[in-house]
């Protein structure tokens, strides 16, 4: 199955006119947790989670868990991609079979040897659906879905964040737990490619397209890697990772050699793990509770 979106430019309009249908303003929740604001000096460019971190999530990340979805979202979804209407029941069992079909996949990875998988949402869908659709189907399909049932809004401040780390001539790049349909968020709910908020394609590091997940350190490395090649940065101490999990996001960053930033703007996607042994005993550099506050930890390019 055809699971990429190079040879099928005309199904972006369709993808960013699904997000823009189902989003609305979400509001990120105080956390009370205190800023932990100091510069560093030494940083020269910023990589970034998107879910709960540049985006309002609460799911805090995408939608490959399950967790409250209803099957009225699995009957919305598919009347959107006009693959018929489905009654409860049969909603009931593709939202079961969809999980099963994620959680089997993870197991055979986790056999192969990889300790945090990720599944080819589009793969999924064609499992789920018995192979009955063509790829373009499968797009209008898993966009609504993942629209529907993991609502995202923009973080207060990303827009003018990100032009502002331009305008400085900051680097940047993202390292997100993602599917494809993740980079369209950015022109669908703030108007503007990735491209021309100043973060190329290349500097972005998807774990759908790597077959891995954060915290895995494979991601935080390519990108390092490829920064090493077309920019200034020659150590990975001189980036900085923000994000709102203490697992995928900070004791990944830092497994891989990054300073870190935890993002505590939002209660409802802030994910301190507490009980993960893991983050015992690992601190972020600075902790952020608002996308602005980045402004007084990162010095001019």
């Amino acid at each position: 199955m055809e699971t990429s979106l190079v040879h099928h430019p005309e199904l972006e309009d369709s993808i960013l006119n699904t997000f823009r249908r189902n989003a609305g303003p979400l509001f990120p929740e105080p956390t009370g947790i205190e800023p932990v604001i100091k510069a560093l000096p030494d940083i020269r460019g910023v990589v970034f989670d998107v879910y709960g971190t540049l985006f309002v999530s609460r799911s805090g990340d995408i939608g490959t868990t399950q967790t409250t979805n209803s099957p009225s979202h699995i009957m919305q979804a598919y009347a959107q991609a006009q693959l018929g209407a489905l009654t409860e029941d049969e909603a009931s069992l593709i939202l079961t079979d969809f999980y099963a079909a994620i959680r089997e996949t993870h197991a055979e990875h986790n056999a192969a040897g990889v300790a945090f998988p990720e599944v080819n949402i589009i793969d999924i869908w064609n499992t789920v659906t018995k192979e009955r659709y063509g790829f373009p189907a499968l797009v209008h399909l898993a966009s609504a879905y993942e629209s529907l049932s993991n609502c995202v809004w923009p973080m207060p401040g990303t827009n003018s964040m990100l032009k502002f780390m331009k305008k400085r001539g900051i680097i940047m790049g993202i390292v997100s737990n993602a599917q494809f349909y993740t980079p369209y968020l950015f022109p669908a709910l703030l108007c503007s490619r990735l491209e021309d908020l100043g973060i190329p394609r290349n500097r972005c590091i998807w774990s759908y397209e790597v077959g891995q997940a954060k915290p895995a350190k494979t991601l935080f490395s390519l990108l390092y890697e490829q920064l090493l090649k077309d920019s200034a940065i020659s150590s990975p101490g001189q980036l900085l990772y923000l994000g709102n999990d203490m697992l995928n996001d900070i004791y990944g960053a830092q497994n891989a050699g990054m300073r870190t930033a935890l993002f505590a703007g939002d209660k409802g996607s802030l994910r301190l793990r507490r009980d993960d042994e893991r983050c015992r005993g690992i601190q972020p550099d600075v902790i952020l509770t608002g996308l602005d506050q980045l402004s007084q930890v990162v010095p001019s390019a």
